[in-house]
């Protein structure tokens, strides 16, 4: 068939810009699209849809006037064309059969073409060239649609594209056709893209195309490329996000998986749906034996995990509950779980739970309690031993020292020396019992400092007159030197007094006999600084450090238990101060040294009325009939014979029924009653005699001389709780304190 017209090498490449509205060439007056001269002209698509339609309709023109039609396109694009084709009311079927409308296979058509990449010339020519020459024998022309050059350009192949462009160029020149190519606008990218889209325009039709639309195009092209290059940097961003979310999940749950501490969730019914290695571990189950089971099942106590669930069904959050959880093995493990739960929507989804074993520390905390309790008990029996011990060591001693007076009252004086050897030996015997009292209200902190303010003159006054006895048995020249009004302190009067009287003991006992004592006193820095020095034995260096702890005595101890530092230490600091022990060494002498913080300011003595000192200097009358009362024979005929020498008028009575009788029958002012009665004990008898409405002075005497010991007895009706031994003198004072009690007084029954 003749060459119907020579190639008019027009470029139909067409402005991005239009395409959607032209598709190839220019569009026809009527929209359609145009029918292309002879040639080889180019289209660049945007998406697979327009395509199709704009092919479609190049193709539909050809067919209806009357050429041949050649389509070589991937599947999918055929079967587009197709449809495209039988919509517009054409019969392919009858067109294929007539040899009129052929569908080549684009890819397979390549792998004809292709030798080591590239088109190969004589294969074109064999199978692109021969199906065209049989198109040309059956219609009035040859129209031809391809894509293999842009599955080549698409797959970044532009070399072996270019080189099939210029193939169907040389074959133009042989065989006249209306050959249309399209290319993905997308394929036209990077910095090279403008460049590659003139070299493709260049062999296709028209490579003279005016420069404004050709310009135009490569703008497109180059927003494109920035719209691609941000979609990219876009999509790059994305996946980093993505990888980092990644990251962080897998950490996440490496972090949940690996904790060393015990994790779980539970359901809102209860049901546990997860837990990590170390929740399994802790209760020693398999994951199938713990997880899908309800979380009951393995606490001990059901109200503890009951209200655990109910709390955070109520959005609260557990924090530190202890709980108890079964093992697989039947043990028992305490541990805290701290919880709370995960609201979606309003809705519960599930718990969070942190599960911390405590076993160790529960059972430690146990031991311990269990321990201090049973060191309590030992403290108390310890306490009521000692109390116990003292009771039964002041009972002796009390008719003893009473005998003593009755001899010193009788004047026996043949007997004079041996009287006051055991009076000073009752002494050291009392002061031992009270020095075992003291250590033991010690050690369980129940010494309470009765405070006032003092003068630490009066206090050494008072020291030097209780040590006088043992000073003078060991002829000790004491030299005391302070000021009186200079040094005021806020103290307990008794117990500052039996710390300088302990202290001078102690120098008396080690210092050999004819020794010197000095006691100093001075102020300095807000501090009462006390001394008391001696040039006795002294004390070696390895005991210095712990002369104040008990029962530490050096190798020459002299007597007692080892408790009067240790008791003077504790004393000195329930009133803020401090003692320390000074020696040069073995034959060098001792000095301890007292500071005492000083009273804040001093308190001045309001004056008395001269009518009230008159009447405290009158004293008064003494009660003229006393009972004692006291199972002890020999201690109450010793009291009553005593008080009976003083002035009083004396009965006796041996227990409680017997001194309930002689309250009705001798009517006493007062009584001195012993508290371990036997039958009805001195607190039962006083209550008693309070209900009757004896207005009697009650004068309680008893071998416990503990806090609690006077506060029983007060409470029960006494007025006076004295421990025994007591001295006559001592008696009579607190007897004189109410010579002449009313008529009746209010009893105490608590």
């Amino acid at each position: 068939m003749a060459a119907r017209n020579p190639p008019a090498m027009l470029c139909r490449s067409i402005d991005v810009a239009n395409l959607a509205r032209s598709r190839i060439g220019t569009a026809a007056p009527d929209g359609s699209a145009p029918r292309p001269l002879d040639g080889h002209a180019l289209y660049l698509y945007e998406s697979d849809d327009a395509l199709v339609g704009m092919v479609a309709g190049f193709l539909a023109d050809g067919l209806q006037a009357g050429d041949a039609v050649v389509v070589i396109a991937t599947d999918s694009h055929a079967a587009g064309f197709r449809a495209r084709l039988t919509a517009r009311g054409l019969d392919t079927e009858a067109a294929g059969a007539a040899g009129r409308l052929c569908f080549i296979d684009a890819r397979a058509m390549l792998d004809l073409l292709l030798v080591d990449g590239e088109p190969d010339r004589a294969r074109f020519d064999a199978h692109i060239g021969g199906t065209f020459a049989r198109a040309a024998m059956v219609g009035a022309g040859v129209r031809a649609y391809g894509e293999m050059v842009d599955i080549l350009w698409r797959e970044g192949r532009q070399s072996a594209a270019i080189r099939l462009e210029e193939l169907w160029n040389q074959l133009a020149t042989v065989r006249p056709f209306s050959l249309l190519c399209a290319y993905a606008i997308g394929g036209f990218h990077g910095d090279s893209g403008p460049e590659e889209l003139r070299s493709v325009c260049s062999l296709h039709d028209g490579s003279g195309a005016p420069e404004p639309r050709m310009q135009a195009l490569e703008a497109e092209i180059r927003e494109r490329q920035r719209l691609e290059a941000a979609l990219r940097q876009s999509l790059a961003d994305q996946q980093a996000v993505e990888a980092e979310l990644r990251e962080r999940n897998e950490e996440l749950h490496d972090f949940f998986e690996n904790a060393v501490e015990g994790l779980h969730c539970v359901g809102p019914d209860g049901v546990i749906l997860w837990a990590n290695p170390a929740e399994l571990a802790l209760l020693g189950y398999a994951r199938d034996e713990y997880v899908g089971h309800h979380i009951a099942e393995f606490h001990v106590d059901g109200e503890v995990i009951s209200d655990m669930l109910e709390r955070v069904a109520h959005n609260e959050t557990v924090r530190d509950r202890e709980a108890r959880l079964r093992c697989k093995d039947g043990s028992i493990k305490h541990v805290r779980i701290s919880t709370n739960a995960l609201f979606r929507d309003g809705r519960f989804v599930h718990t969070r739970c942190f599960t911390r074993d405590v076993t160790a520390e529960t059972l430690a905390r146990e031991q311990t309690s269990r321990l201090l309790e049973a060191a309590v008990d030992e403290a108390r029996a310890k306490d009521e031993f000692i109390a116990m011990l003292s009771h039964e060591l002041r009972g002796p001693l009390a008719p003893i020292r009473s005998a003593l007076h009755l001899m010193q009252l009788r004047g026996d004086s043949g007997v004079g020396l041996e009287r006051e050897v055991i009076d000073r030996q009752v002494g050291n015997l009392v002061r031992l019992v009270d020095d075992l009292l003291d250590a033991s209200r010690v050690a369980s902190g129940k010494i309470e400092v009765q405070r006032e303010r003092i003068d630490l003159a009066d206090v050494i006054d008072l020291a030097v007159e209780i040590a006088a006895p043992v000073l003078q048995a060991r002829d000790h020249a004491l030299e005391v030197r302070a000021g009186r009004g200079d040094a005021l302190v806020d103290g307990d009067r008794v117990r500052l007094v039996q710390v300088l009287a302990n202290l001078l003991s102690n120098a008396a006992k080690y210092t050999e006999r004819g020794g010197r004592i000095w006691l100093d006193l001075r102020v300095e820095a807000g501090q009462a600084l006390l001394a008391v020095r001696d040039n006795g034995i002294g004390i070696d260096g390895h005991l210095l450090p712990r002369v104040f702890e008990r029962g530490v005595q050096g190798r020459h101890g002299i007597g007692g238990l080892g408790l009067g530092l240790a008791i003077v230490r504790a004393f000195v600091e329930l009133h803020g101060g401090a003692v320390t022990a000074h020696s040069a060494g073995r034959g060098r002498g001792s000095e301890f040294r007292i500071a005492l913080p000083l009273a804040a300011s001093p308190r001045v003595a309001e004056p008395t009325a001269p009518a009230e000192t008159a009447a405290r200097a009158e004293p008064a009358p003494a009660p003229t009939r006393l009972l004692i009362v006291d199972d002890d024979i020999d201690l109450a005929g010793m009291l009553a014979e005593l008080m009976g020498r003083r002035g009083f008028t004396t009965q006796v009575a041996r227990d409680g029924e017997e001194a309930i009788r002689a309250f009705a029958e001798f009517s006493p002012h007062a009584a001195l009653i012993d508290i371990s009665l036997p039958l009805m004990n001195g607190c039962d008898l006083a209550r008693r005699l309070r209900e009757t409405g004896t207005g009697a002075r009650l004068i309680a005497l008893s071998g416990y001389g503990r806090r609690e010991d006077e506060e029983a007895s007060l409470a029960a009706g006494f007025d006076v709780h004295l421990v025994k031994p007591v001295l006559p003198d001592l008696i009579e004072a607190h007897l004189r304190d109410d010579a002449d009690p009313p008529a009746q007084r209010p009893g105490s029954t608590s």
